[in-house]
């Protein structure tokens, strides 16, 4: 049957300045359809979900032929979450062509990985997690700072 032409779909996320493996980023690929006017719409809200390995690798196993979209679900630690998803057409003779957002086909590794590139973030991540409760945190000692001033200038103005 079909199961013949299943494929393993796999990518290879890496670093946009070093070209290092990106090692904890979430994947989900999402079955579509094509509309009659070309666009591609998820026609299943679970997906399946891979992570990124030590080399960066993310392996979807045994996806059948069909149309796919591929959505980073959980940037790596220190990474932005891109909001670009990715179009999958895993082909009954077992290609497996990957489009970005722009019609770019996605270029291969030497392995035949293909390559997902991820840039760095150089600032707080306004998205929750850890950059979030920095922020808080930052926020209420600047706050307690601002009362023990307060507090002094009060002392002092009372002793004056």
């Amino acid at each position: 049957g079909l199961y013949l032409y299943s494929k393993d779909v796999v990518i290879r996320k890496i670093d946009s300045e070093e070209n290092k493996p990106v090692e904890g980023a979430e994947f989900t690929l999402y079955k579509a359809e094509i509309d009659e006017d070309g666009d591609w719409k998820k026609i299943d809200e679970l997906g399946i979900t891979a992570v990124s390995d030590k080399d960066g690798i993310v392996r979807f196993e045994k996806v059948e032929p069909g149309y796919y979209i591929l959505k980073e679900t959980k940037a790596a630690p220190g990474y932005h979450l891109p909001y670009t998803t990715w179009k999958v057409t895993v082909s009954r003779d077992g290609t497996v062509e990957i489009v970005d957002n722009k019609g770019q086909t996605i270029e291969t590794d030497e392995n035949g990985n293909y390559l997902i590139i991820n840039h760095v973030t150089k600032m707080l991540p306004i998205t929750g997690g850890m950059g979030m409760e920095i922020f808080c945190i930052s926020g209420v000692l600047i706050a307690l700072l601002a009362i023990f001033i307060l507090v002094l200038a009060y002392k002092r103005k009372r002793r004056a």
